[in-house]
C-alpha cells in the first residue's frame, strides 16, 4: 500500500511541475490607425488586450499603462483565451513584465503586415 501511496504522490508532483503559466511573448505596437496592438513572437498573432494591473518593468517596479511605449517587448500571461476576431482580443491577460524596450524593428514588422491586412480593396 506505502508502495501505490509513494507512486501517486510522485505521478502528482509530475503533472503539478508541469502545469505552470507558460507566458506569451509578445512585441507592442502602434498601428497606422493610432491603435495599440501586439505580436506573439512565436506565432506571428496579432491581437489587442486589456493592460492588467499587473505591469512590471524587467525589475519589477510597477509600470503604468502610460509608461508603455512603440516596440516593447512583454511576457503576457492570462488565460489563454483569444476571442476570434480580426485582429484577435485577449480579455485575459492577468500580468505582463516587460522584457525589452522599444525594439522598433519589431514593432515595425507587425505595423506594417497589420498595415498590408487591414488595408481596404477595391470592389468592381
Amino acid at each position: 500500500m506505502k508502495k501505490w501511496i509513494m507512486m501517486l504522490a510522485v505521478l502528482v508532483t509530475f503533472c503539478l511541475a508541469g502545469c505552470g503559466e507558460k507566458p506569451m511573448t509578445a512585441v507592442y505596437f502602434q498601428a497606422d490607425d493610432g491603435c495599440w496592438y501586439f505580436a506573439d513572437l512565436d506565432t506571428d498573432t496579432i491581437f489587442s488586450g486589456t493592460i492588467p494591473d499587473k505591469l512590471t518593468d524587467e525589475n519589477g517596479k510597477k509600470m503604468a499603462e502610460a509608461d508603455m511605449q512603440d516596440g516593447d517587448i512583454y511576457l503576457i500571461y492570462g488565460d489563454d483565451i483569444m476571442l476570434e476576431s480580426f485582429p484577435g482580443q485577449y480579455p485575459g491577460i492577468t500580468k505582463m513584465v516587460r522584457k525589452e524596450q522599444g525594439n522598433q524593428e519589431k514593432a515595425d514588422q507587425y505595423r506594417q503586415e497589420l498595415s498590408s491586412v487591414m488595408r481596404p480593396v477595391a470592389v468592381e
